[in-house]
Order: structure tokens, then C-alpha cells, then sequence
């Protein structure tokens, strides 16, 4: 008989808690909400931040090569054309 009463006891408490919830719980995960959502903009803002600075860092490079090769073929141009010029010349 005593054993039925503490399963009945921890039944209704079970049944309790899920009917019945904490308002203290309630108000704690509502309080933790905004802390949450911080957290989460301040992920999408570091990743947002880290990829805007991936691709900087890319078109970067790239640009830099682009003057790079510019310049190589620049240079290449005009000293052909003054060996050109000198050897006509002479």
C-alpha cells in the first residue's frame, strides 16, 4: 500500500510539472531570451564580418595581380620597343 501512495505522490508531482510549470523557469527563459538573441546576431555579425573580410582579402589579391601582370606587360612592352628603337636606331 505504501508503495502505491509514493507513486501516486510521484506521478502527480510528474503530472504536476508538466501541467503546471514553474513561473520562476518561465521567467528565467524569457529573461535569457534577449541574451540569446544577442548571441545569435553577434555569431551572424562575426561570420558576416569574417566573410565580407575573405572576400576583400580575395578581390585584393586579385587586383593585385591584375596591376602585377599590368605592369609586367607594360614594362615588357616598352623595353621591347626600345630595343626596337636602339636597334633601328643603331
Amino acid at each position: 500500500m505504501e508503495l502505491i501512495s509514493r507513486i501516486k505522490i510521484k506521478f502527480n508531482a510528474a503530472l504536476d510539472r508538466v501541467t503546471k510549470p514553474n513561473p520562476k523557469k518561465i521567467f528565467l527563459h524569457i529573461y535569457h531570451l534577449p541574451t540569446n538573441t544577442l548571441h545569435l546576431f553577434l555569431l551572424h555579425l562575426t561570420s558576416f564580418f569574417l566573410i565580407s573580410l575573405f572576400f576583400y582579402i580575395s578581390t585584393s589579391l586579385l587586383v593585385i595581380n591584375i596591376i602585377i601582370s599590368l605592369n609586367v606587360f607594360v614594362s615588357h612592352f616598352v623595353t621591347s620597343s626600345v630595343v626596337s628603337h636602339c636597334n633601328f636606331c643603331c
